[in-house]
């Protein structure tokens, strides 16, 4: 089977990725691989010379595909 279309989806969550994915596959779309998980932005924050909390914003995406019928 070719591939006819290709999309990346993503999200700033788990949760919000799922909620992408799932119309996409209950019309006709495939997984392709697994997901992934990037860190888009990592910061720490100091009070002083105490290190008070890092703040880290991750990237969830999945590839999805669908083939010609």
């Amino acid at each position: 089977m070719k591939a006819k279309q290709y999309k990346i989806l993503t999200d700033t969550s788990a949760s919000g990725l799922q909620v992408k994915v799932q119309p996409m596959l209950e019309i006709g779309w495939e997984l392709k691989g697994g997901h992934s998980v990037v860190e888009k932005h990592h910061q720490c924050q100091y009070a002083g010379m105490q290190h008070k909390q890092t703040v880290i914003r991750s990237e969830y995406s999945q590839t999805l595909v669908k083939y010609e019928k």
